[in-house]
């Protein structure tokens, strides 16, 4: 199987106000783009995971990265990393308090590796906002004990969200 994924962030910005020299203005960007792929080396990865989900107030979704099932090409399978090099999660609600949480927060044989082995750990996506963790070289390692990660709905309402995890198979 053939894999390539380019993962990329962009941040561009454009300031301007007006002071007693007319009016200024400054812009900038900061952009970073990885290429993953089966035929790297440093840089390898043949596995991706995606699925738009639907949590509600005060739940969790405990996702086994040993073991996530999928439909697509046609077909069901299972996924199962043995490292992840992106994490992608996207808050699609716009509500006010409407945060998920990510992390190894609250579950046992949780997922620590990308929060430095702190299983209290979590960082919160707010409405429309998005976590993108990327660690092309060296991945983030998925084990048994080391394999659930947490996405928690700790808002008052039903929340959608987007995940995409790309790493390399077991």
């Amino acid at each position: 199987m053939g894999f390539s994924v380019d993962a990329s962030s962009v941040v561009e910005w454009i300031v301007s106000e007006s002071t007693a020299f007319g009016a200024q203005s400054d812009s900038a960007s900061v952009r970073t783009s990885t290429t993953l792929s089966t035929g790297g080396t440093n840089f390898f990865a043949d596995e991706i995971w995606y699925d738009e989900r639907s949590l509600a107030s005060g739940s969790n979704d405990l996702l086994d990265l040993l073991g996530l099932n999928q439909t697509r090409l046609g077909g069901n399978r299972t996924v199962q990393f043995a490292q992840v090099k992106v994490l992608f999660v996207v808050n699609l609600n716009s509500g006010s308090g409407d945060d998920l949480e990510v992390g190894p927060a609250g579950a046992a044989n949780a997922w620590t590796s990308p929060f430095g082995g702190i299983s209290s750990a979590k960082v919160v996506v707010g409405p429309q906002a998005y976590l993108n963790m990327c660690n092309p070289s060296t991945g983030w390692n998925v084990s048994t004990g080391n394999q659930i990660l947490v996405i928690n709905n700790s808002g008052p309402n039903t929340i959608s969200y987007r995940i995409v995890l790309i790493g390399v198979s077991l």
